[in-house]
């Protein structure tokens, strides 16, 4: 009958630790990207003997124990912020995240910038832990994702150098039923290798005989004059069909000497077919206009605002319109997510159990800018959760209750 004492009272320890969890998750339902726990009970002590009547053992419990309390990964919601530093994971795995020297890894991704010099900022938690990724640039522009991860940090005050530009596209309409010496002007503004802009002039000039123009550049108004001339040619059906008297239509090179201040010189390629091969110049019985000009130059520019793409990527916003890849957001991911230790902050730890964090950037995850994953914790369900444990507790506490009685009258025979 004493047994009955401790088979109860471990039902209430273990009801109130299920209460405490039950708790834990209520307190932290606005947790950004918290996981709710999970309680698993198992039966305690079990004492078994042969009958000897059936032959079927005897067995009976001693009451219950604790045997797992574990992380639930279910996702959690997604939230608008509108803070381009806040990044949502959707799908498996953790930002990584360097807390003094020591990596973590959360899914907490209410991210801010912290100074760490006077133009420098590094993209961090609220608790000031670091996140991790990839710094390195290429020649082409494009992030390095192979090597180890690296604080992300950011120069601010960084300028995005000038390119030179290296081809122009004008596309036309010249009209056919233009007087001779009627001219088409054109005027692009262009870049030379220190960002510089100039103005790029193309003539063209109706000459005698219905179907042929001529054409001229020379750059800023003259400053550096006859970079190119020739004629063009169009058949009766206004398209291009020679150039400088070449049936095969090829891209025209301008060679641009001269610039000040001792600027490299330009090498600039006058693309004249589209992707599909069609001339980009027509000669139609039309108005003469240009309805769309193209180089792919720019000036110096100075860095904005930040934008993250959904693979991660911080993208740098310049004040001339142009976009630089500056860093790289790196994941962490694990085999046994249940393995891993909850440490302060709602960030994790890499044990034995979870095994070895892998990186893999090209993974399915998706890290959306702007917004964040708010807590997994169902209201509903962990009040559900509160009335069951409280029953458990309420019923533990009967039977120590109606034990005691027992005992008690068993004392009371002798009276």
């Amino acid at each position: 009958m004493f047994g009955t004492f401790y088979t109860s009272y471990s039902g209430l320890l273990v009801n109130t630790e299920a209460l405490n969890v039950t708790g834990n998750n209520l307190a932290n339902v606005n947790t950004v990207g918290f996981k709710k726990s999970q309680v698993g009970f198992a039966q305690l002590m079990t004492n078994m003997s042969e009958s000897s009547g059936n032959g079927n053992p005897r067995q009976f419990g001693l009451g219950a124990k604790v045997e797992t309390i574990s992380p639930n990964f279910m996702q959690g919601s997604l939230q608008s912020t509108g803070i381009n530093s806040n990044v949502a994971l959707q799908g498996d795995g953790f930002f990584q995240i360097n807390q003094n020297g020591k990596t973590l890894y959360t899914r907490a991704g209410n991210f801010g910038f912290k100074p760490t010099g006077e133009t420098t900022v590094a993209l961090s938690t609220p608790s000031g832990a670091i996140v991790q990724g990839y710094t390195e640039v290429d020649g082409n522009g494009n992030i390095v994702t192979t090597g180890g991860l690296n604080d992300i940090e950011l120069d601010m005050a960084q300028d995005l150098p000038g390119k030179a530009t290296g081809l122009v596209r004008y596309v036309a309409n010249v009209n056919a039923t233009a007087e001779p010496g009627e001219e088409v002007i054109s005027e692009l503004t262009v870049y030379d290798e220190s960002g510089q802009e100039h103005k790029l002039n193309l003539t063209l000039t109706k000459n005698e005989g219905v179907d042929d123009w001529s054409y001229s550049f020379d750059l800023d108004n003259g400053a550096i004059p006859n970079i190119a001339s020739g004629t063009l040619t169009f058949d009766e059906n206004g398209r291009l069909s020679q150039v400088d008297g070449n049936g095969d239509i090829a891209d025209i090179n301008l060679q641009i000497s001269g610039l000040p201040n001792g600027v490299a010189d330009m090498n600039v390629t006058w693309d004249l077919i589209d992707g599909n091969g069609s001339p980009l110049i027509t000669n139609y019985s039309a108005r003469s206009i240009n309805s769309t000009v193209y180089q792919d130059g720019h000036g110096v520019g100075k860095l904005e605002n930040i934008n993250i793409t959904q693979n991660g990527v911080i993208l740098g916003l310049y004040d001339n319109g142009q976009t630089a890849e500056l860093a790289r957001i790196g994941l962490g991911f694990f085999q046994n997510n249940q393995g891993l230790k909850q440490v302060q902050s709602g960030y994790f730890q890499e044990t034995g159990a979870s095994g070895a964090v892998s990186v893999d950037p090209s993974t399915g995850t998706l890290m959306l800018s702007g917004s964040i994953e708010t807590s997994n914790v169902d209201i509903a369900e962990e009040l559900t959760s509160l009335i069951i444990h409280q029953r458990g507790y309420q019923g533990n506490s009967k039977a120590i209750t109606t034990t005691d009685q027992m005992i008690q009258e068993a004392i009371n025979l002798k009276r």
